[in-house]
């Protein structure tokens, strides 16, 4: 089953595992500690079973359950917060209820509608789950899987869905590498998110020439149009950067102002003064005129950028992104050089430099780049039309 014929379930964060010890129970148990004060937390167990000799499919003896699946499914509710069970765990971590799916696999399907009915799921819930399977016939809003940084192999349930996976969680049989404790993890709008190990730059330092006014400052939906950005990019990145000349101008949004080295060098300049400030290796740029961000498009972006020095957005035309790209801080030494040569077209680096070249499928329709004043009215006329 593709993505395209999987059913989204964008409530719910699922945590699958290479193998064991991997610390996925007590993930769950963090992350429901952290979200019961704001949300009816739910919890779920899923068991593939694939054979019913009496034996606990889960690969897990230690579940402290052994069944016999006579149906297709079953699905129980942990009332036992004193057990050893994983589902007791996570009864005992504060979980409002905590189901275990027992499925064989060609009806995990069935078995996650019946659980969803059963919970009455809704918008006033988010679902913690454990399972490698499930994740082939449901898109959660994020998916996790956690690796015991000892242990190379991984099981055949995961490598069914390894590719499938938003972030990589890394646990050393004591302790977790990822520390979801500084909230990294977060659930915002209807959401999940991990805020990333990179930096988002907001380029706000152009003329705005073509617009006749400050570009950055223009009114969107009763925001500023930067910090519309920047509330869109929030609990994505650890940190964000502003570039821009003039700090005073930006203080209102309490983030670092970047100005340029040398000023009226282009975003180029921007790029490389705000690489050569930023924390992290991996930088998501964005220009300040593009008001609407598609974050699972930008999620994609950065997935690439692990193995790239740049990723650019390109549509069917030929014609790409370069001011809502990924740039790797391995770029600067060329950039530096292209600059003191008086070279600013960022074009130019892209001859030299580890690029790929992501298609923007022609649907994404939320990508508008306000230049000129038309632009901008346009745009207020669509937002108001709904």
């Amino acid at each position: 089953m593709n993505e395209k014929q999987m059913f989204h379930v964008h409530n719910m964060i699922m945590i699958g595992a290479t193998g064991r010890n991997t610390g996925k129970t007590e993930m769950a148990c963090r992350l429901i500690k952290k979200f019961i004060s704001g949300y009816t937390v739910i919890a779920l167990k899923v068991t593939t079973v694939k054979e019913t000799d009496g034996k606990c499919h889960g690969g897990d003896e230690r579940c402290g359950k052994y069944s016999s699946l006579e149906a297709n499914y079953s699905l129980s509710e942990e009332v036992s917060a004193n057990s050893n069970k994983d589902t007791g765990k996570m009864l005992a971590a504060g979980a409002h209820k905590v189901f275990w799916l027992e499925v064989k696999k060609e009806y995990l399907t069935d078995g996650i509608e019946t659980f969803l009915k059963r919970i009455n799921n809704g918008p006033d819930k988010i679902i913690i789950c454990e399972s490698n399977s499930l994740r082939t016939v449901v898109k959660p809003g994020l998916f996790l899987i956690n690796q015991n940084i000892r242990e190379s192999t991984i099981k055949p349930s995961c490598q069914d869905v390894i590719s499938y996976h938003d972030y990589m969680i890394h646990f050393d049989s004591e302790k977790f590498v990822f520390d979801i404790d500084a909230e990294n993890i977060n659930y915002s709008d209807k959401r999940w998110s991990v805020r990333e190990n990179a930096t988002a730059v907001v380029l706000a330092g152009g003329q705005s020439s073509r617009m006749g006014e400050d570009k950055s400052l223009l009114v969107a939906d009763n925001l500023p149009m930067i910090e519309k950005i920047i509330r869109q990019l929030k609990g994505h990145f650890r940190e964000i950067i502003i570039s821009a000349n003039d700090i005073e101008k930006f203080r209102f949004l309490n983030l670092r102002v970047v100005p340029d080295l040398e000023k009226d060098n282009g975003p180029l300049m921007g790029i490389y003064s705000t690489l050569l400030q930023s924390a992290h290796e991996i930088n998501f740029v964005v220009a300040c005129d593009i008001p609407d961000l598609n974050m699972d498009y930008v999620k994609e972006l950065m997935r690439q950028a692990k193995c790239h020095e740049i990723v650019v957005p390109v549509w069917s035309d030929g014609k790409f992104e370069p001011l809502f790209a990924v740039y790797n801080k391995s770029i600067l030494d060329r950039v530096k050089n292209m600059l003191a040569s008086g070279k600013r077209k960022i074009n130019i680096l892209f001859e030299s430099a580890d690029i790929k070249y992501l298609p923007m499928p022609d649907q994404l329709r939320w990508y508008k780049n306000l230049n000129t004043r038309e632009d901008y009215q346009n745009y207020i006329k669509q937002r108001q039309a709904g």
